[in-house]
């Protein structure tokens, strides 16, 4: 192997590795925002689930 063939190999490893940092990053980011939806749809589905009850109080049990 020449030294050219040697950063060859180096540039190559250091692009893959970089590709494979941001694939592990886009998928942290893509964990994240899902588990974020779903605290958001958690939060609405509560606050929703409150106000039913509010309402229930408000309006009395429906007969």
């Amino acid at each position: 192997t020449t030294p050219t063939q040697l950063a060859d190999n180096f540039a190559r490893e250091d692009a893959h590795w970089v590709s494979h940092t941001g694939c592990r990053a886009l998928g942290v980011a893509h964990w994240v925002s899902r588990t974020g939806c779903r605290a958001l749809g958690v939060a609405h589905w509560v606050s929703h689930t409150g106000c039913r009850a509010l309402g229930v109080a408000h309006w009395g049990p429906h007969p």
